[in-house]
Order: structure tokens, then C-alpha cells, then sequence
């Protein structure tokens, strides 16, 4: 299967990364599709935003086993190979690089999702549901998806630092706009403050 060219269909735009993190809310989600915001989901997220522009799921085994995920209507992406979504090709695990088409896994569907707006031409990217501390708003993934064992979040955390910190160079915003966010590499902001800087 042959990598996806990513195409840059958000170009200068703010992007909001609707993650599944436990502060995901239906009321969130719909305020940014209210504030015309384009919006990558990522995972099971779809659920609360199935309009959204783009669905991210890194494992072929979470599309194999969620119901509706590979009847969503928009760019379907995964770091591996899965029937009807596009392949996106791994430039390495950790880092924040300037290849066109490729990105870093950083462990996790919400780094990728950020990386994937980037690549695609987001100038502004504002996390939801980034948590990054345990959990879902969904609760636990059922058999045979495995959750996430606690103490590798405090990994990726370190790993955004990383990723943040290549953002910066590059000139790329990124507002937190998750309330309980464990990720201390991105100033938090009220989702609400986020959409009026939009709008300005």
C-alpha cells in the first residue's frame, strides 16, 4: 500500500484536534463546528464530531473493531495499512521534522493528528480533549483494543515536548484548550477565549 500524499486543504487555517481524552465534550465539539472551524477527530471521537473534515486512527486494529469508523464521511488516516483509509508514511518516532509527507508517531493518535494539520497547512492548531493523563470520554476501550497503561502518558508528554518545541520554530500556534490537561509544552486556553482570537 502506498503512502498518501498529503494534500494541504487547511492551508493558513486554525485547526481544532477534537482528541479523546476525558474533558472531550459533545458541547466542545460542537462549539468549534459552530465556529466554522475545520477539525481533525481523532479515534472514537468521531462519535461527538462526524462532520469533522478528517478522521485519525493510528491502529489498524481500532478500525477493524469501532463500529461506523470506516463509514465516516471525510479523510479517513492511519499509520497502518487498512482497507479504504490512506496510509500515512513515518518519518521516525520522536522528533518535528520538515518532510512533506511524512510525520512522527510520538507514541499516540493526538500527536499525529497535530502533525497531520501542520503538514496540511494549519497556521493555528488548538487542542481538545489532550488530557494526556489517563482515560477517555468514552471510558475503557472493549476487547480485544487494549487502553493505554498509565504510566506511559508521562512518556508523551516528554515526546510533545519535543514535537512543541520544533511547532515553535516553525511559527506553528498551538493553544491547549483541554481544562485538565496533564501537557505543560503549550499555554492553556479557554476554548471559548480560543474561538474569539479566531475570529479576530
Amino acid at each position: 500500500m502506498t503512502a498518501w500524499p498529503i494534500p494541504r486543504v487547511f492551508q493558513g487555517a486554525t485547526v481544532a484536534i477534537l482528541a479523546s481524552g476525558p474533558s472531550m465534550t459533545a458541547e466542545a465539539a460542537e462549539k468549534v463546528r459552530a465556529a466554522g472551524l475545520p477539525a481533525i477527530a481523532v479515534n472514537t471521537t468521531f462519535r461527538l464530531a462526524p462532520w469533522a473534515e478528517w478522521l485519525h486512527g493510528a491502529d489498524a486494529a481500532w478500525w477493524k473493531h469501532t463500529p461506523g469508523a470506516l463509514t465516516f464521511a471525510g479523510i479517513r488516516t492511519s499509520m497502518e495499512e487498512v482497507q479504504g483509509v490512506h496510509l500515512i508514511a513515518r518519518a521516525g518516532r520522536v522528533g518535528c521534522g520538515d518532510e512533506k509527507d511524512s510525520i512522527y508517531t510520538l507514541g499516540n493518535s493526538g500527536a499525529q493528528a497535530i502533525q497531520l494539520a501542520v503538514k496540511a497547512g494549519a497556521a493555528r492548531v488548538l487542542l481538545l480533549g489532550m488530557d494526556m493523563s489517563g482515560g477517555h470520554w468514552h471510558g475503557e476501550h472493549s476487547a480485544p483494543l487494549r487502553s493505554t497503561h498509565p504510566d506511559i502518558y508521562a512518556v508523551w508528554r516528554d515526546w510533545m515536548g519535543t514535537l512543541a518545541a520544533g511547532l515553535e520554530q516553525r511559527g506553528i500556534e498551538v493553544l491547549n484548550c483541554s481544562p485538565d490537561s496533564a501537557l505543560t509544552c503549550w499555554p492553556k486556553v479557554g476554548l471559548d477565549e480560543a474561538l474569539r482570537l479566531h475570529a479576530q
